[in-house]
């Protein structure tokens, strides 16, 4: 959404729940990050933003490398970012 001098709008990054194998025993849960972020125009040709990645801090799991639970407990998995704060200065030329 543009509002004069700023612009203001969210990613939404989600998926269902899921299973970690094609066996369908371990089931991974769903997601949704909300990654919202704002940019101001003070001057012709400047911008500066800020942007909030993961802004509810969820644990979003990617990937299992197990088929189901180990004996140990334990496996490995790929997760998307915590939260992450960027600010950025653009000067265009």
């Amino acid at each position: 959404m543009e509002l004069g001098q700023f612009t203001l709008g969210t990613v939404l990054n989600g998926t269902t729940s899921s299973f970690a194998q094609d066996s369908n025993i371990l089931k991974q849960s769903g997601y949704v990050l909300v990654s919202p972020f704002l940019q101001y125009r003070p001057a012709e040709r400047v911008t500066v933003g800020v942007n909030a990645f993961n802004v509810f801090d969820k644990l979003a799991i990617v990937q299992l490398a197990s088929a189901a639970v180990p004996a140990g407990g334990l496996t490995n998995a790929q997760v998307m970012n915590g939260r992450t704060v960027t600010a950025s200065l653009r000067y265009s030329f």
